[in-house]
């Protein structure tokens, strides 16, 4: 790949101006599913593999188009799949220039991770020789272990079956569909991973008694696997490591591993370690005294950079407010080709989403605060150049968008406490009407900059902005992203110094002249709706209204086999290790059990066929506040589960928060403090 140099024509299709606040946006067209989700270049440069949604649609779909059609701008479909509903592409890889493969997942909630199937397809460019290739009898699909780059028809993937929880590795002929037994795991579910040669070397995967994380080893021709020393040592932080960390790939020449896991450092944030496979002894390649390895949860955005050969890293990604690129070779042609389209990008993100095996063409993917997802192709020859490719939701302007500006503040006991403010676009930050959203988790989890249109939290914050509230959403005390030690602070603390990070944003914003102090509320989902029903028992003056979606309003609920959380040992290890099993503790720290306190208005949106915060809990909630007399609103859907996922659900339910925030925090909200 050339040393790249923005041309100027490429620098004006992408410079947006700075714009003026635009009309209100109907819900309608912030909870459509996103027209391009991610794009793939084949290997040849000849063809696009795109995840989309039909227009008015629910369900995804992959579509195939020629690349000179689509840069020419008029596309036509080669080749399609579709799909279900509440089914999702987890994922699509090129094997070679002709074949492509897409494997599935399902999700059932709107706030929930999708969760693999058991299903992965293949299709030719042209659309023939279409092919379920998985599930078949020996099991469901896992996961890629290796693409076999050297091979243009077989590939390794992770099977399970219900005989046994442990993995198996097979050889996949992505034509055929026929399947060679390669390896198994020595540890339950994990992963499994193989170097650039082919041979599985690593697995990993979560004791079935304990929960914690083991990691097993072995030279490369040999059938005995040997556990190494955990890099995880205690069970807090193995807990807190169940959502992150673990082995990421085989390093240059196949003879270290690349691999995530806490620092030593004062912070113990999570970095980026390379391990010698002889000696098991590791050396740190990146890690930040500040923040974690990675960017939160953002779809199709890698927070690791590969070489264009895949055969070592070469960058990886952090969010210390926004998101920062950092240079492990900064020879790297992709190193070089990044920070070439960053510079001439400023405040923007820049991702290589996929590249041809020569390198000469790029699918660059660039994304912000104010800047909705949009896709480039990047071509070297005869001179560096970009054309426009495709935008993942094209009836969201940047006008429509308002920027996040990161923010810190000192909590009452002097931590740190990270954060974002989101001022509608064209007002300034004064004496606002304020919603503070609380995101779920709440640990491993954080709050991110940026926007995506399938991120809840992001959406919402644009949605919330869009109709002229100001947002606040700090990172409390046990969110990810900040170290081990800022995790921990959280753990057995939900109802007490982890919602006097909330109030302490309220007072840090107030004392500003950011909000009114008449006009705020607070709103989440998840662990987010139990923390704003905590918080509005626990400062009853400090806020005039509270949303809880699908939260968690009785702690012993979460405890018991009616959550999912519980019904595994690693969910067991979490709940234990983040809340204890002291029930006195547990009811002391659940709203159901405080509502005495409660006396703002509240509204309670939850699914029917919520596993993840089970329906009793909204039930007693519900009831619990009825018997106390605080106004109430409630709005259930009782097919939906962890988070409403219709379109048409989620509009119902924007639509009904936002008519609540107008009632008692917006312009006509009957209290007569008026905001600017």
């Amino acid at each position: 790949m050339r040393r790249f140099c923005l041309c100027a024509s490429a620098l004006a299709l992408l410079s947006l101006p700075m714009m003026a606040a635009g009309a209100t946006l109907p819900v309608k067209q912030w909870v459509r599913f996103p027209e391009a989700r991610n794009v793939v270049i084949s290997p040849d440069g000849k063809h696009l593999a795109v995840i989309s949604s039909p227009k008015h649609s629910d369900k995804y779909q992959l579509v195939v188009f020629d690349t000179k059609q689509v840069v020419a701008g008029h596309p036509k479909v080669k080749a399609h799949l579709g799909l279900r509903e509440y089914e999702q592409f987890a994922g699509i890889r090129w094997v070679n220039n002709n074949r492509l493969i897409a494997w599935t997942a399902r999700k059932r909630g709107g706030f929930n991770r999708p969760n693999l199937d058991g299903k992965l397809f293949a299709v030719n460019a042209d659309g023939t020789r279409q092919k379920k290739l998985l599930p078949n009898n020996n099991g469901w699909f896992g996961g890629i272990v290796s693409l076999l780059r050297s091979h243009s028809r077989d590939i390794l993937v992770s099977m399970l079956s219900g005989r046994s929880n442990h993995p198996w590795v097979y050889r996949l002929d992505v034509y055929t569909g026929s399947t060679v037994k390669v390896a198994q795991s020595p540890v339950a579910g994990g992963g499994l991973l193989a170097d650039h040669a082919g041979h599985v070397r690593v697995a990993w995967g979560v004791n079935t008694k304990s929960g914690k994380p083991e990691v097993y080893y072995r030279p490369a021709g040999q059938l005995d696997w040997k556990e190494k020393p955990g890099l995880v040592n205690n069970l807090p932080k193995a807990a807190a490591a169940l959502a992150t960390g673990g082995p990421i790939m085989f390093g240059p020449h196949n003879q270290s591993v690349y691999y995530e896991t806490w620092s030593h450092d004062a912070a113990e944030t999570m970095g980026l370690y390379r391990i010698n496979v002889k000696t098991w002894k590791s050396k740190p390649v990146f890690v930040s005294k500040k923040v974690d390895v990675g960017i939160g949860d953002f779809p199709v955005v890698s927070p690791f950079i590969t070489s264009l050969n895949h055969r070592s890293l070469v960058g990886l990604r952090t969010m210390p407010g926004k998101v920062e690129t950092r240079a492990i070779d900064v020879k790297s042609p992709r190193i070089q080709l990044l920070a070439g389209l960053q510079q001439a990008l400023p405040g923007k993100q820049v991702v290589i989403t996929s590249h041809t095996k020569d390198g000469s063409e790029a699918v660059v993917k660039v994304w912000g605060d104010t800047t909705p997802a949009r896709y480039f192709l990047y071509t070297s020859k005869p001179k560096p150049s970009l054309s426009p490719l495709l935008s993942s939701t094209p009836w969201i302007k940047a006008k429509d968008l308002s920027p996040m500006r990161p923010i810190t503040y000192k909590a009452r006991d002097g931590l740190t406490i990270h954060g974002y403010l989101t001022v509608p676009r064209g007002k300034k930050a004064k004496n606002l009407p304020l919603v503070v959203y609380v995101h779920g988790g709440p640990h491993g989890i954080r709050y991110d900059w940026g926007f995506d249109a399938t991120d809840f939290d992001l959406q919402a914050t644009q949605i919330l902005a869009n109709h002229g509230y100001a947002v606040l959403a700090p990172n409390y005390r046990g969110s990810g992203g900040y170290g081990f030690k800022f995790e921990e602070a959280g753990f057995r603390h939900w109802g007490s110094t982890m919602q006097d990070d909330l109030a302490d944003a309220v007072k840090w914003a107030v004392k500003q002249g950011i909000a009114n102090p008449h006009r705020i509320c607070i709103l989440g989902a998840s662990y987010g709706g139990y923390a704003s029903l905590m918080s509005a028992e626990r400062f009853p003056d400090m806020f005039q209204c509270a949303v809880g979606y699908d939260g968690a309003y009785d702690l012993t609920v979460q405890e018991s086999r009616a959550s999912d959380t519980d019904r595994s040992a690693s969910g067991r290890l979490y709940l234990r290790t983040v809340l204890g099993n002291n029930t006195k503790q547990l009811k002391a720290f659940s709203p159901v059990y405080n509502v005495g306190t409660l006396k703002a208005p509240v509204l309670l949106l939850h699914g029917g066929r919520d596993q993840r915060t089970p329906v009793k809990g909204f039930h007693e909630m519900v009831h619990a506040i009825h018997e106390h007399g605080t106004p109430l609103e409630t709005l259930f859907e009782k097919n939906e589960g962890h988070g409403f996922y219709k379109p048409a659900h989620q509009r119902k339910a924007w639509t009904t928060i936002l008519a609540f925030l107008d009632k008692h925090i917006g312009p006509r909200a009957g209290n007569g403090k008026k905001s600017d």
